[in-house]
């Protein structure tokens, strides 16, 4: 539920109070029998939250909140303990547009994340020659982030802009959950104390007739009592875009990723290599029907992410077709 009222002529609010409520149960069966490698079980969680929104003059935004969280997981043998726990989490959260089209953001905010029924209590095979280890004593991970930012649209002329955005993010967290692949099995665990930073940063140029944009992203982790990078961490990534808009009606665009080599790791954990993939799409778009047609990974590339042992998805093809009455 959401409420909005002015507090003075140039105190404007907006309040919103929230419940969620997420339930999981798995049955794990093969044919007539049960797959022991998953058993039976259910999770539940329900979170309430809190968050008044203040808007001075139109320009300052000030957002504090709060957010209580519970959650249960069991297996339905009996076999584990139940698994639960519950935290309340608060954030404060400001923005600052200094002039129209440019604004500066800072925030300040806790958090809590359960582990899930397949975190706990899957067995049987990862992938050949790996096997998943349960972990019915996982803890559920708390962190505090810290983060900064600045989004500015530039106005070059009326038929053209320049948006450039940057964000910058530092994490502590305790009993951070981590996936340990080592050689024969993969299990999920607690790391103790976990420190997180990295950043964000995008570019676009947009006109009447084409825009074009790339951005970029990296993240370092430190297990903080060992001092070596957590073995799952994305490898830096560099994202592409380009549009035509030139024909009436038509969109016409690619976009690519391009993942970079990973080399931080920790010891035990191999590294891995570059990866590029670009997909290209087609839209036709009428106020009453559209048609979208999207070719992903168009080179076919086979690639791993760090961190995953499956390979991403090769070239596919789709197409949309939408008509509204």
């Amino acid at each position: 539920n959401t409420m909005k009222w002015a507090l003075t002529e140039s105190w404007i609010s907006t309040t919103t109070l929230g419940v969620e409520y997420f339930e999981d149960t798995n049955t794990g069966t093969r044919g007539t029998g049960t797959l022991s490698s998953f058993p039976n079980g259910k999770g539940s969680q329900y979170g309430l939250y809190l968050q008044p929104s203040f808007v001075m003059d139109e320009v300052w935004t000030i957002t504090p909140g709060a957010r209580f969280d519970s959650y249960k997981n069991e297996d339905s043998s009996g076999a584990s303990t139940a698994n639960s726990g519950e935290k309340a989490s608060l954030k404060l959260y400001s923005s600052y547009e200094w002039d129209p089209g440019y604004m500066i953001f800072a925030g300040w905010g806790q958090a809590f994340n359960a582990p899930r029924l397949q975190d706990l209590y899957v067995t049987g095979m990862h992938f050949p020659g790996n096997f998943f280890v349960p972990n019915p004593n996982l803890k559920p991970e708390t962190a505090e982030t810290i983060e900064i930012g600045t989004k500015n649209k530039i106005l070059l002329n009326e038929e053209s802009f320049l948006q450039m955005n940057a964000t910058g993010f530092l994490t502590e967290a305790k009993d951070f959950i981590n996936r340990q692949v080592a050689a024969t099995t993969t299990i999920m665990q607690n790391v103790d104390e976990v420190q997180l930073h990295g950043l964000e940063a995008q570019v676009f140029y947009q006109t009447i007739n084409w825009g074009a944009g790339l951005s970029y992203g990296e993240v370092r982790s430190k297990n903080k009592i060992s001092g070596a990078p957590l073995g799952d961490t994305p490898a830096d990534t560099w994202t592409g875009k380009f549009e035509w808009l030139g024909f009436p009606s038509w969109i016409i665009g690619t976009d690519f990723k391009w993942l970079e080599k990973q080399n931080l790791v920790p010891a035990g954990i191999g590294e891995s290599g570059e990866a590029f993939s670009q997909d290209v799409y087609a839209s036709w778009v009428k106020p009453t029907h559209e048609i979208r047609l999207r070719v992903n990974n168009i080179y076919d590339r086979s690639y791993v992410k760090h961190g995953s042992n499956i390979k991403e998805v090769g070239r596919d093809v789709r197409l949309n077709v939408s008509y509204m009455f």
